[in-house]
């Protein structure tokens, strides 16, 4: 089995969780999914992902930080149930190495994620 970069896992995740969507969300993908997913990089570097992780659950994208919460506990950045409150509970007990560390891979997987949901998009 050949040894995969993390570049390569966050596409991999990201691919999967644009599929799920897509396949869950049928004709609200976009409306969901796609355009909450483009808009969270700018959002995350304008506001910080505590804040866009809270606005993002209630209002607008919440499959969007679902995916990115069960990426995060993959990495081993959250912990093991991974869910959206444990992304935001880290953040908020976390120390200030932890959110910076949390934001630059959720920028990193993002990348992906908006990729694959702009080409999921008809």
């Amino acid at each position: 089995m050949a040894v995969r970069t993390l570049g390569q896992e966050r596409a991999q995740h990201a691919w999967e969780a644009v599929q799920a969507a897509k396949e869950g969300l049928g004709g609200e993908f976009k409306e969901r999914f796609a355009t909450p997913a483009k808009k969270m990089p700018a959002r995350v570097r304008t506001s910080g992902l505590g804040q866009t992780v809270a606005f993002m659950r209630l209002k607008e994208g919440a499959e969007v930080v679902k995916a990115v919460a069960d990426w995060c506990r993959r990495r081993g950045l959250i912990g093991k149930a991974g869910g959206e409150g444990e992304l935001l509970e880290r953040f908020r007990k976390g120390t200030a190495a932890d959110v910076r560390q949390l934001t630059a891979e959720t920028l990193a997987y993002l990348e992906w994620l908006v990729r694959f949901a702009d080409g999921a998009v008809e």
